[in-house]
């Protein structure tokens, strides 16, 4: 064998060596780099599906916040309608109170007017009808004491019904009637200076006269004072006499006292 061929040799056996010793730790390696690509495929993987579903949380919570975002806009939208719907009926109700509060004005000043002119009626009537009713009372009560004067021999009364006649005259205040004013005022001043007679005082003292002549007696020419009502017939014709006496002295002082009466 040549020096050659032995340092081949040598080379081959030191390539086998090395190729021997080298296997097991490519081996090893090859081992490690699976361990890690599993572990960086695993990684990748939760990766994935930690992304996916945030973004399908994300999802869902856009679709959620889009549905509620439209449904809030819904309800403004509602909202909205229903306010302008309100707003519109109001209007409308204000409209339709104005026009009944500005008829209701209008109704009140035709009324007003309508009312002066009652009143201003009322007022020429009432005053008219109240002129006519104070001259109709003043004649009933001239006329009254008039009556009350001659028929009653009243001078008291008459006076007094006198002045309401002039009190109602004066009520009317008007100055055509001061003559008949004047009149009234001078008949009543005539009243007042006729002296007072009791008329109805003398009448009933006269008739317990009268009546008192019942219970005289005369005296009698007997002895023993016996009474006159003995005989019968002498007492009544003296009682007849004596009261055709009275009465017709009632009479002629009745008819003097008609006499002294103002004419």
């Amino acid at each position: 064998m040549t020096e050659q061929e032995k340092t081949s040799a040598v080379v081959e056996e030191t390539r086998e060596a090395v190729d021997t010793t080298s296997q097991p730790v490519a081996t090893e390696k090859k081992s490690k780099n699976n361990t890690a690509l599993i572990l960086s495929a695993v990684a990748i993987a939760i990766a994935l599906a930690a992304g996916v579903g945030l973004y399908g949380w994300g999802k869902q919570q856009a679709v959620n916040q889009t549905a509620t975002s439209d449904a809030l806009a819904n309800q403004l939208t509602a909202l909205q309608k229903a306010q302008e719907s309100q707003k519109a009926e109001l209007e409308g109700i204000i409209k339709q109170q104005a026009a009944q509060l500005k008829q209701a004005n209008r109704q009140q000043e035709t009324l007003a007017k309508q009312l002066d002119e009652v009143q201003q009626k009322v007022a020429t009537i009432s005053g008219s009808d109240a002129k006519t009713w104070l001259l109709a009372q003043a004649d009933f009560l001239v006329k009254l004491a008039g009556r009350k004067l001659w028929s009653d021999q009243d001078v008291t009364t008459a006076a007094a019904l006198l002045k309401s006649a002039d009190a109602s005259l004066a009520d009317m205040n008007d100055p055509s009637l001061i003559t008949v004013r004047r009149a009234i005022t001078d008949d009543i001043a005539s009243l007042s200076a006729v002296s007072q007679v009791d008329y109805d005082g003398i009448i009933l003292k006269l008739n317990q006269l009268s009546n008192q002549v019942d219970n005289l007696r005369l005296a009698d020419n007997d002895s023993d004072g016996s009474p006159m009502d003995s005989d019968g017939e002498e007492l009544s014709q003296f009682h007849q006499r004596m009261a055709y006496q009275s009465a017709k002295k009632l009479a002629e002082l009745y008819g003097q006292l008609h006499c002294d009466s103002p004419s």
